[in-house]
């Protein structure tokens, strides 16, 4: 198993749980912290911005699909904090790579 698929495997867990204990998901980068909620197939219709990339992103992919290596996963409802500084977005795609943390927590 990849270490990518480990963690995208482990994120989709800890986001069904914070979907039924009414909490986000709270991801470490280098960067700073992400809070927010997992986007999925299922409520992806909701957010625009991420709706319309996976349109789109097929017709102009060049790189190789790798089921068992996930790239990338995309967060909505977020807020991100870093250096004091918080910062709000309907979506994000975070490169599973960067991630070096996850949890679950009330952001307040």
């Amino acid at each position: 198993m990849s270490e990518n698929l480990y963690k995208t495997e482990t994120i989709e867990i800890l986001a069904a749980m914070a979907s039924g204990a009414n909490q986000k998901l709270i991801i470490h980068t280098a960067s700073g912290v992400y809070y927010g909620n997992l986007l999925t197939q299922d409520n992806l219709d909701d957010f625009t911005v991420a709706s319309v990339f996976h349109q789109v992103f097929p017709k102009h992919r060049k790189s190789q699909i790798e089921p068992e290596s996930p790239k990338a996963i995309w967060l909505a409802n977020v807020t991100f904090v870093s250096n004091n500084t918080k910062t709000t977005a309907p979506t994000i795609c975070i490169f599973i790579d960067q991630i070096a943390a996850v949890t679950i927590g009330d952001f307040e």
